[in-house]
């Protein structure tokens, strides 16, 4: 009896471990627990990192454990795990890495000892209210943009559709321009959604020097209905710095209105404007251009009521009704029997006057010149053709010559000197 006892001493020895530690979850003084996010702050709470997975450095302590013993720390609700061994202090360390799904609900940090029967030997709970994340500050570069359709009343099926932007309200960027293409494809687009939903990416760019716009013709054959547009568009600085940009706007067809365009919300002048414009800084400067008196008024008019019933009365087969809508909706522009007419004097003289009727005088002096030399080649000798055709020839030389100094004069008179508006040659 006596060999049999010190038998099964012996054998309990060898059989059970050398240490036991609590396997009750709930007992706090099994584990102790730090944790970090990316700064190194110790919470919770836990900063969440946007954009990408949050990272949460872990820390655990385990009671009663010996240097050189391995633990598994891991994610309850994952597979997402790590095996350490305990350093002098029975210390285990290392990280996760959260998805924003994963944090919006309970997680729950468990550790296993391979040495023990009963795992887990301790746990942690996280809650989603142990996170918090840092409001998005406000880009240095940024800008917005705003949508119009065009033409804007009595859209019909078989109207041709334009919808233009604008970009508003840039700061921080200095000289820029969208970019709707590159190397790789386009890079704007366009989505529709309503009774039909299509995009598009053939826009249309103008980067003048106070106004950037963008179009994209979307084409005919609309059905009628409520239609919602948004807009996507790139734009590069001097630096090189890619912005996105979008915009939205919502219309109908055939009534054309403008139900719920996306409020833009107006720029707070820097405390430099107060000086802009008004004899110190001038408006020119870099300082000076996002300032509300600085920029300029480049609101579109809408079409003439009075004339706008005139396109419908068009044949759309010979794009004649599109066209006169594309040109009542264009600012200081009339659709008339030769066309789109500008309706500013500076505007009509550049683009009738000089472009037409010097082309057409000098043409006429030309030919008249021509016909002297003609004259004078068939005249035989006789002193009168002679005389008439050098009459010719010296008129129609005095002509051109008038003709050409003439341009140069007006410029210097109408745009050097009295800088008339939308006069150019």
């Amino acid at each position: 009896m006596r060999k049999i006892l010190i038998l099964l001493l012996i054998n309990s020895f060898f059989l059970f471990p050398d240490k036991i530690i609590a396997a009750d979850p709930t007992v706090s003084d099994s584990c102790t627990w730090t944790l970090s996010d990316k700064s190194g702050k110790t919470g919770p709470p836990f900063e969440l990192e946007i954009g990408k997975p949050t990272k949460l450095n872990v820390t655990v302590k385990v009671n009663n454990s010996k240097p050189g013993d391995q633990f598994k720390v891991y994610v309850s609700t994952s597979f997402s795990s790590f095996t350490d061994t305990a350093d002098s202090n029975g210390s285990v360390s290392g990280a996760f890495y959260f998805n924003p799904g994963q944090t919006n609900s309970n997680i729950i940090l468990k550790v296993d000892d391979p040495k023990s029967t009963l795992n887990p030997i301790c746990q942690y709970l996280l809650s989603s209210g142990d996170w918090f994340s840092q409001p998005t500050p406000t880009p240095q570069k940024r800008a917005e943009c705003e949508l119009l359709v065009v033409p804007n009343i009595n859209i019909k099926p078989e109207s041709e559709i334009k919808i233009r932007g604008k970009i508003t309200n840039a700061s921080g960027l200095g000289d820029y321009e969208i970019i709707c293409l590159s190397n790789k494809g386009p890079l704007c687009n366009l989505k529709i959604a309503g009774e039909i939903n299509k995009s598009f990416t053939n826009a249309t760019v103008e980067n003048q020097t106070n106004v950037k716009t963008f179009t994209f013709n979307i084409g005919r054959n609309w059905p009628e209905g409520n239609y919602n547009a948004i807009a996507n568009v790139i734009i590069k600085d001097s630096f090189i710095s890619s912005i996105p940009v979008s915009c939205s706007v919502s219309y109908n067809i055939p009534n054309g209105i403008i139900v719920s365009p996306t409020p833009l919300p107006s720029p707070t002048d820097a405390p430099v404007c107060k000086d802009c414009g008004a004899g110190k800084i001038p408006c020119t400067a870099n300082e000076c251009m996002n300032c509300s008196q600085c920029r300029p008024d480049d609101t579109p008019i809408p079409p003439y009521p009075s004339l706008a019933p005139l396109c419908d009365q068009l044949p759309a087969m010979e794009g004649f009704r599109s066209a006169c809508w594309d040109c009542l909706n264009q600012k200081g522009k009339i659709w008339t029997a030769i066309g789109c007419v500008p309706t500013d004097l500076g505007a009509f003289l550049s683009e009738y006057v000089f472009k037409y009727g010097i082309g057409f005088a000098g043409g006429i002096a030309f030919l008249y010149f021509i016909y002297g030399a003609f004259i004078f080649m068939t005249s035989g000798g006789t002193p009168e053709r002679i005389g008439m055709a050098k009459e010719i020839i010296m008129s129609s030389l005095l002509g051109l010559f008038l003709i050409i100094f003439s341009v140069f004069l007006l410029k210097i008179i109408g745009v050097d000197i009295l800088r008339l508006p939308g006069f150019s040659y």
